[in-house]
């Protein structure tokens, strides 16, 4: 399986202030597909269950269903470029079209080879609507979502005027609870952060104000979850992350990104040339989250790390008896 992790890094830019683009009810889809003749497209979340406001962590697969090799031009992000995400509110019949609050702007093609039955994942969080303050997750209740993707034209056809071919993922359908006890507060101190630092997650490692007032106050909140979680791996890993992301990693079972702090997790571990423990949580990983897109990553890693363990155990030994 192919995979990209969100991108966290820097390129970002602000998108231009633009306000909700509402389609019709249901009717807009039609009963198109999930399918371009050699491959499929699929979105899921790692969770069904969310906190108002939280992000949304949504993961759009494209899998080769035919028996030959084929090349896509996959998506770098979801949301914008050449996939538009579509949300329907819980007792709306109104699908609202994502714009993103931030965007990445890429020029090069993202050109992927998929096996028969292979597969590729990106993964990104949706946050908050750009140009507004409306938050994707804004209010409790079952909300829905759908993703069309455009395609390439067919070899030796031309794309109609204005128009490319695209093709409708599944819908999904994740519920949204409402705060409870402390979580109310931290949600307050969480909208006030993002929307004066303009939804950037970054801010959490750059900034102060309410969102250092939420990792000091309220850690133990989902917010924090992604606060203290970006904190660690904005500017790279060090051995300095380890505490924080031990924590996530013991503390925070339903953090939807939980799957990305343990690999975090193993990389700082490997830092520390603490290799068993990296192994140890790589293979947790796997068994955990088999479905997960960095999946693949860890099953590469984890044999290296137990190689370089027992590299490790040999040189202490050898120095060990060398001692004696």
């Amino acid at each position: 399986m192919n995979t990209k992790r969100h991108r966290n890094g820097g390129g970002w830019l602000i998108a231009a202030a633009a306000g909700l683009v509402l389609l019709a009810g249901g009717a807009a889809f039609g009963d198109a597909g999930a399918a371009s003749g050699s491959v499929a497209y699929t979105i899921r979340s790692p969770k069904q269950t969310y906190v108002c406001c939280e992000p949304l962590v949504l993961e759009l697969t494209l899998t080769n269903v035919t028996q030959d090799p084929v090349q896509v031009n996959a998506p770098w992000d979801i949301g914008d470029g050449r996939t538009t995400v579509y949300q329907q509110r819980p007792g709306s019949e109104e699908q609202a079209r994502y714009v993103p609050a931030i965007f990445s702007d890429y020029l090069s093609p993202n050109i992927v080879e998929l096996a028969p039955g292979g597969a590729y994942t990106v993964r990104d969080l949706l946050t908050a609507y750009g140009g507004t303050s409306a938050f994707v997750l804004d209010r409790p209740g079952v909300h829905r979502f759908r993703v069309e993707a455009q395609l390439a034209p067919a070899d030796g056809q031309d794309a109609p005027s204005g128009k490319r071919p695209s093709v409708l993922t599944n819908w999904l359908e994740v519920t949204v609870r409402a705060p409870e006890g402390r979580e109310s507060e931290a949600l307050a101190l969480w909208t006030e952060g993002l929307k004066t630092n303009g939804f950037d997650l970054n801010s959490f490692a750059t900034r102060g104000g309410a969102l250092s007032r939420l990792l000091t106050e309220f850690p133990d909140t989902v917010y924090a979850f992604h606060g203290r979680h970006k904190r660690c791996t904005v500017g790279g890993l060090t051995e300095s992350s380890l505490g924080e992301l031990e924590d996530l990693y013991l503390n925070a079972p339903d953090f939807a990104l939980r799957d990305e702090v343990m690999l975090d997790l193993a990389r700082a571990y490997r830092s520390a040339q603490r290799y068993s423990d990296g192994a140890a949580v790589l293979g947790e990983l796997l068994a955990e989250y088999p479905d997960s897109p960095l999946a693949e990553e860890a099953a590469e890693r984890k044999p290296w790390y137990e190689r370089y363990a027992e590299d490790a155990e040999r040189a202490a030994a050898r120095e060990a008896a060398e001692g004696e």
